[in-house]
């Protein structure tokens, strides 16, 4: 048996041939001998050291870059990886979405749900990546939307109704009686799909809403009042209001959630680094162990890896069965992985302090009571909501609703702080990546270029002829490339 365990890692690619009988590790402490051919010329080097050979190369910070397509294998590999771990989330919402909506123990509704999630998700997410923006992005559920479906669950019109409430529904009506596979009465169709259809019109509306702020470039003028000081907030509050979707999975076996993940955090953070032995067999070799880094995280960022996604999530959406083994997954394992990625999530969403001047006890107060008034507000109104009386049920419900969200208190008491107190833009954290001033160096120098591995040219949207990006009104449309203006300026 042959040993292909890997050197261990000294920041320098090393390329070594074990013989059996050796052990890589003496290979290595023996540094003399590792870092020698190093000082010397290629001319120079020691002939008793043939067999190992070593040549330097930089870090790479990715893999594969944006407009870097990987082999074919791997391309369907790290796709996978990504429907996998995008699976988890859209099966929490749907399970969210089903709850919400009276469903909870209709199987086949779930299954349709979800498959209809998995299916706008690989077309939002292929077209994105080859229309759109073309970067490597999943569009999928965002975890802001959770925090109003939470919300809505306590108030009154959305209530389910209870097992005697379904008794008299089914005794007064026509409609057929059905029973769960747990023996429960479900609730009818007729009930369920008005409220389903009404979350379907305020998704559509916000969508509109989103598609006009984009085409006419408002989130540019909307960037300058709106820093690291208003977002981290507002963000940071969706995590820490969806626990309790992670509650609501993880009670149902408590033992099973923490396993699950426990389980994804030992091999994301402790195995990540360490190589794991594989039995593997050739022809040419035989029976032998390869050493990979099975844990290891990739740094892939290229756009061919989420269009094939794309496709996966489609073919996982139109294959039936598929959709069922998926929501069959039990609560506690979704539990489990809620609790892994909302805490990571919430730990990236802070990582955008480090453009802010934590030192500045403006910035602290401002987050610091943003926080704490976007959990105070909401949790009186979850509590209390009949003291909240405009003397109107409409406008009652819309303020109710409004403010129950915590990512809204939140996110406005930040915006407001953050530009009404007076601050730097350094201070603030708005000079990175923005052009401030009177567009002198001073002021575009202000983006690294360090911090980017490829140009704008990702960017390029296809289909646009080159004469409507050379036109004045390319101007107007910010979801094109200007190039007129670009011209005009280097002129």
């Amino acid at each position: 048996m042959e040993n292909d365990k890997p050197l261990p890692n000294t920041g320098i690619p090393l390329q070594c041939t074990v013989t059996p009988g050796e052990d890589p590790d003496e290979i290595y402490n023996n540094r003399q001998d590792v870092e020698s051919p190093l000082k010397k010329s290629n001319s120079e080097k020691d002939e008793s050291h043939s067999d190992v050979e070593m040549d330097y190369e930089p870090a790479k910070r990715l893999f594969y870059k944006v407009s870097e397509n990987p082999p074919w294998h791997l391309t369907v590999f790290f796709a996978l990886q990504q429907a996998l771990l995008f699976v988890a989330m859209n099966l929490s919402v749907t399970v969210l979405v089903s709850e919400l909506v009276c469903a909870r123990d209709d199987e086949l509704l779930k299954t349709q749900i979800f498959s209809s999630t998995l299916m706008m998700s690989g077309l939002a997410t292929f077209l994105v990546t080859t229309l759109g923006v073309r970067l490597p992005i999943y569009q999928g559920p965002a975890s802001a939307y959770i925090v109003p479906l939470v919300a809505m669950k306590d108030i009154d019109e959305w209530r389910c109704p209870s097992e005697n409430e379904l008794e008299l529904m089914y005794a007064n009506s026509t409609v057929n009686l059905t029973m769960s596979a747990g023996g429960k009465l479900l609730i009818p169709r007729e009930y369920i799909l008005p409220k389903l259809q009404s979350l379907q019109g305020s998704l559509m509306l916000a969508g509109c809403i989103h598609v006009l702020i984009a085409t006419t470039g408002l989130i540019g003028f909307l960037l300058r009042f709106i820093g690291p000081i208003t977002i981290v907030p507002a963000i940071t509050l969706i995590g820490l209001s969806i626990y309790k979707v992670a509650v609501t999975f993880s009670e149902t076996q408590w033992g099973v959630a923490f396993v699950t993940s426990g389980v994804g955090m030992l091999f994301a953070f402790y195995l990540g680094g360490r190589n794991t032995p594989i039995p593997a067999w050739t022809r040419k070799r035989g029976f032998h162990i390869i050493w990979y880094p099975l844990h290891q995280m990739f740094a892939v960022a290229s756009r061919r890896v989420f269009q094939v996604l794309g496709i996966m999530l489609v073919l996982f959406s139109v294959i039936n069965k598929g959709g069922a083994i998926f929501i069959t997954i039990p609560y506690s394992v979704i539990g489990g992985n809620n609790i892994t990625t909302f805490g990571l999530f919430i730990g990236i969403v802070l990582s955008n302090l480090q453009f802010v001047d934590l030192k500045s006890n403006r910035n602290l107060a401002i987050i610091g009571f943003a926080l704490f008034i976007g959990m105070l507000i909401p949790s009186w109104i979850e509590t209390k909501p009949e003291q909240l009386d405009t003397g109107n049920e409409a406008a009652n419900r819309i303020l109710r609703m409004l403010l129950s969200s915590t990512i809204f208190v939140g996110g406005c008491v930040a915006c407001f702080l953050d530009n009404t107190v007076p601050g730097t833009i350094e201070e603030r954290g708005l000079h990175w990546g923005q052009p401030y001033g009177d567009g002198g160096e001073k002021d575009n120098d202000v983006i690294n270029s360090d911090l980017f591995e490829e140009g704008v040219e990702v960017y390029d949207p296809l289909f646009i002829p080159k004469f409507i990006k050379k036109s004045r009104f390319a101007r107007f449309i910010s979801i094109i490339p200007d190039e007129y203006t670009e011209r005009e300026k280097r002129v």
